[in-house]
């Protein structure tokens, strides 16, 4: 196991210890009902869609779960809201982050915008490595009301350090904030792993969300596709 992987399996514990006591939980062990399942907690750390074997269960809201590993149900039972497949579409939590100057900046400020979330960390390369894609999807449709927005889960007294120098390594010209107050935007979105990303629409719904390494171009295709039917928004292509 890398450095890298450990470091995220080290903050996964961590949200899964704070959302435990931020979100009440009606989940609870139960008998198999089923032989195999797409374990949910797999599918969010790992992107796996195929189904496993069924080794442990749990009950959350009236639904039966099922996990390959006792382990992953224990994290499931942990905030089973953060894994449970996504409802969409649905509100998107407001928030309230700082710029690397220090000023608060407010989710209310992007109301009517097409917002894409990106939820990143320097020790985590994917995130890195999507940086200067991201920024280039900015900059391509930043003129038809689309923000691209970078919010660090960084910690520490060296957190802003971090977050300014990596910016500034990998030439990104999207907003980049920092993600570090008592209430942070992670915990409003459940965020589990990152890197996570969610699209949020004018109208202030989350309409996709990705979890883990994922395509760009395929978030890409999904903004375009939301101005596409926007009739008072148009796609620089169209």
């Amino acid at each position: 196991m890398t450095q890298t992987t450990n470091k995220k399996f080290a903050w996964t514990f961590f949200l899964g210890t704070l959302l435990g006591t931020l979100f009440s939980t009606t989940a609870a062990f139960a008998e198999p009902t089923a032989t195999e399942a797409i374990c949910q907690v797999c599918r969010v750390h790992e992107g796996e869609t195929e189904a496993e074997p069924v080794l442990a269960s749990a009950t959350h809201e009236g639904t039966t779960y099922g996990f390959c590993s006792e382990s992953c149900r224990d994290r499931f039972l942990e905030a089973p809201a953060a894994y449970v497949p996504p409802e969409l579409p649905r509100p998107a939590p407001t928030f309230s982050v700082r710029d690397l100057e220090g000023e608060n900046v407010s989710s209310e400020e992007l109301a009517g915008r097409v917002v894409l979330l990106d939820f990143w960390a320097t020790w985590c390369p994917p995130c890195i490595a999507d940086l200067p894609e991201l920024s280039a999807i900015h900059e391509r449709y930043k003129e038809s009301g689309v923000s691209i927005v970078s919010l660090s889960i960084d910690e520490g007294e060296d957190a802003h350090r971090k977050v300014s120098r990596m910016v500034k390594k990998r030439k990104t010209t999207h907003p980049v904030y920092l993600d570090a107050s008592e209430s942070p935007a992670w915990a409003a979105y459940l965020v589990r792993a990152v890197p996570a990303q969610f699209l949020i629409d004018a109208t202030g719904n989350i309409v996709a969300q990705w979890t883990g390494q994922t395509d760009l171009k395929e978030v890409e295709a999904e903004i375009v596709r939301l101005l596409e039917s926007d009739g008072s928004q148009d796609s620089p292509n169209g």
